[in-house]
């Protein structure tokens, strides 16, 4: 985990380069690795004092307000909008869009797979 970092139980974890782990957001990460199992604090630490746990599989994201996926975008890669959001286009593949939810608008991600 990078130095000085915080990452969020139940988000969207990238690794940067250097194989250091952080929350994910747009063109920051060279891969979405999963999504983070609780909450690690490393704020006060040096890079790779502290690990966190990620879990690959399905999960339900929030859909992006600027380019949200659509019933189309089902079986293709979606993006990281920030490290809860998913959008149709960026940079940094957080993984495949399975479905939607019907009433929250939710999105089902597959990450890590």
């Amino acid at each position: 985990m990078g130095a000085a970092k915080v990452i969020q139980g139940g988000v969207l974890v990238a690794v940067v380069a250097g194989g250091l782990a952080q929350s994910a957001a747009d063109a920051s990460g060279v891969a979405v690795m999963g999504v983070s199992t609780q909450t690690v604090d490393n704020s006060a630490g040096a890079a790779s004092a502290k690990n966190v746990e990620v879990r690959t599989g399905d999960f339900w994201m929030k859909n992006s307000g600027s380019a949200p996926c659509t019933t189309a975008s089902i079986g293709d890669n979606i993006y990281v909008e920030d490290d809860t959001t998913v959008a149709i286009s960026g940079t940094l593949v957080a993984g495949k869009c399975i479905g939607f939810h019907p009433v929250d608008g939710r999105v089902r991600v597959r990450v890590g797979m």
